[in-house]
């Protein structure tokens, strides 16, 4: 909330140790609240730099590194893809909630399931139109 900028931007590309520094400080004033020991998580990111950070979480990285801008605009793009190829059906939206889902719950296999989402949406669109391609195919040859 102190940068908004950054949130709708983000940090560019590879700049993931930007925010981490932002905010550690904060981090380490609440853990101090708590009564907890803070002097690991002040030792940790004080040697955060570009070559050494990194996470374990694809959205998060995507959210930080290009903000709530290019969040919204790949979802937007994943539904225009779809509603492009003419996919949406009961198994369509079957699958685009269960990529939600993955997303949400674990999005280590979302990494997998987006692009195989993807595909499956592009894969629907052809072969419903194979069909009328062959038809018009046996027709102009008899």
């Amino acid at each position: 909330m102190k940068h908004p900028q950054q949130l709708l931007l983000g940090y560019g590309a590879g700049n993931l140790s930007d925010a981490t520094h932002q905010g550690a400080d904060a981090a380490v004033r609440v853990l101090e609240r708590l009564g907890l020991n803070a002097s690991a998580p002040k030792g940790w990111y004080a040697q955060v730099t570009p070559m050494n950070m990194f996470t374990m979480s694809t959205y998060t990285s995507f959210f930080v590194e290009f903000g709530l801008i290019a969040s919204l605009l790949l979802v937007a793009m994943v539904l225009w893809h779809v509603t492009r190829s003419h996919a949406w059906n009961k198994t369509t939206v079957c699958w685009f909630l269960l990529v939600v889902y993955l997303y949400i719950q674990f999005e280590g296999y979302a990494s997998y399931a987006l692009p195989l989402f993807l595909w499956s949406a592009a894969a629907i669109k052809v072969r419903t139109l194979q069909p009328a391609v062959c038809h018009v195919v046996i027709a102009h040859h008899r």
